[in-house]
């Protein structure tokens, strides 16, 4: 059994709940069929494995400061008693967690990701209110029914769960496919997800606990991280009472309804099966536009424009979203002070392409906006055109008073690159999307960034950015160069099925199949790619 499980008894370290919410956190996962010490920055750890599962072993440590760290584990082998020293550094930074994999041939995997301030998210329930939930649960006589009550529990916008909550609602389904869809649901609703691990061995299949691990994982890289679409037979419940309305009217304010609680989000099918019950193309044009904002796949909302027969309503429908989305005017830009102190930071960065790189991810940073007149002081720290054409269209999203933007164009002095930015910032407007793979200079400065990074998991970290970022298109063979500075292939599959969105020459996406060892994760990255939705 390759994992999971939790042995967290960890010696000096206090488990608080405020610990685990506000502060840093370090999972690291050891395979050994023996107890491990677990050695950092000069200090010993002992474990208390009472409770095992397989040949793993999984100790979270809290409250670790910011910076650099020294590991030291020590593990011997049960058949040879041969023991075993491996020692490696990683870096801790402000706003991640840290998961670190010491894999049975001695090599360390390091994955950073963005830590989620759960404080905003409400307390668990209390013991007696999740003892009235699992009872009615149990009452259920069917598997389905089962499911239908957990499902609409998590739905609830009052209610939250600890991940020992979660993992006793999920023991009383039998069907994994179930426990599966129910475990993703509920990430979001998980008061300490550093804990969320322990729900992966409820899972027989490796498929499953894999494909449970990578939602878990890459939930920070989505644009919307709040926006979970609903189950299927939450969405069943809506629809069918939808279809109940014998008036127009009624089912239209229904509908209306529905996209107007933000509590509810929708795939863009699901949307579109419920816009298809309005008898005329006005409602439907206003469905689809109050509905946009509960969309949690946007990238396919082009797909309601086979409801409408009039040209003027895509048209129509089209502008709105273009409008929404450039729509961050309401947005505060950053306060002076974090502002001078981001400045500052950057300012101080030595070599030029590690400024690129910081000013690259703050604009990239959703959190983040900024004046025209902050973000032109930034990309001034700059000196190439290049680069600064690069960070220029990085930072169009990000500025919170974009009728000013035109005073950038005076920080490019080459005019060729100038009309380049003219012409993108026109595009944007307009809401045509820029399919032109990244030139060149830009991949070679963006890749040389990329390779400079020492630690593999910042490289992971950075790639995830990359292909993640709206804007940025590659060849097959820029996007093959990028995914081999990483070296696990589990890694290289996630980036390269993250990458296809981003290829414009898809006719040569199978050249990527050479960088996976494994026929069976060939096979995979290729059904993906011929199951892909644009």
């Amino acid at each position: 059994m390759k994992k999971y499980f939790a042995f967290l008894s960890v010696s000096l370290l206090s488990l608080s709940v405020a610990a685990q919410q506000y502060n840093n956190t370090v999972t690291i996962n050891i395979n050994s069929s023996t107890n491990p010490q677990i050695t950092l920055d000069g200090k010993n750890y002992t474990l208390n494995s009472s409770v095992s599962a397989g040949n793993n072993t999984i100790i979270t440590l809290y409250d670790l400061a910011q910076g650099q760290h020294n590991l030291q584990v020590r593990r011997s082998y049960q058949r040879s008693g041969k023991l075993e020293n491996t020692r490696t550094v990683f870096l801790l930074r402000q706003g991640y967690n840290m998961r670190i994999n010491l894999t049975g041939n001695g090599s360390f995997e390091i994955i950073e990701k963005p830590k989620k301030d759960v404080a905003n998210n409400g307390t668990a329930m209390t013991d007696e209110a999740f003892a009235i939930l699992l009872r009615s649960v149990k009452v259920q006589n069917t598997t389905t029914k089962r499911k239908t009550v957990i499902a609409n529990a998590i739905d609830d916008p009052n209610r939250y769960f600890t991940t020992l909550q979660v993992r006793q609602l999920l023991q009383q389904v039998n069907s994994e496919s179930f426990r599966l869809e129910l475990a993703k649901l509920s990430y979001r609703k998980i008061t300490d997800q550093d804990n969320f691990y322990q729900l992966y061995n409820l899972f027989s299949s490796q498929a499953s606990r894999q494909d449970l691990e990578d939602y878990a994982s890459n939930y920070q890289d989505d644009p919307y991280p709040d926006a979970v679409a609903m189950t299927d037979s939450r969405f069943n419940e809506i629809y069918q009472e939808a279809s109940r309305q014998w008036s127009s009217t009624i089912k239209f304010n229904y509908l209306s309804a529905a996209f107007n609680n933000n509590s509810n989000y929708f795939t863009t099918a699901q949307a579109k099966k419920l816009i298809a019950l309005a008898n005329n193309e006005s409602n439907r044009l206003e469905l689809a536009r109050l509905s946009y904002r509960s969309i949690t796949d946007p990238g396919n909302f082009y797909q309601v424009n086979t409801l409408f027969n009039s040209q003027a309503s895509k048209d129509n429908l089209a502008a709105y979203v273009d409008r929404y989305d450039r729509d961050i005017t309401h947005q505060n830009p950053t306060e002076d002070a974090a502002y001078t102190q981001l400045y500052t930071t950057i300012q101080q960065q030595w070599p030029v392409a590690t400024q690129v790189n910081s000013i690259s991810t703050a604009f990239d940073n959703n959190s983040n906006y900024f004046t025209t007149s902050q973000a032109s002081q930034l990309i001034q720290l700059v000196p190439d055109n290049g680069h600064r054409l690069h960070l220029a269209k990085s930072a169009y999203n990000r500025v919170t008073d974009p009728e000013r933007f035109s005073d950038m164009y005076s920080l490019i002095s080459n005019a060729a690159q100038r009309s380049e930015l003219m012409i993108y910032v026109s595009k944007r407007q307009s809401g045509e999307q820029d399919i032109n793979p990244m030139s060149d200079m830009e991949f070679n400065n963006l890749y040389q960034s990329i390779e400079r990074q020492f630690m593999p998991n910042e490289q992971m970290t950075s790639l995830t950015e990359v292909f993640n970022k709206s804007g940025n298109y590659f060849t097959s063979a820029q996007t093959k160069k990028l995914i081999l500075l990483v070296s696990y292939e589990s890694n290289r599959l996630q980036l390269a099925k993250l990458a296809y969105r981003t290829i414009t020459d898809r006719q040569r996406f199978n050249e990527l199949y050479e960088i996976l060892e494994r026929q069976s994760a060939r096979d995979e990255l290729d059904a993906y790619a011929k199951a892909y939705n644009d």
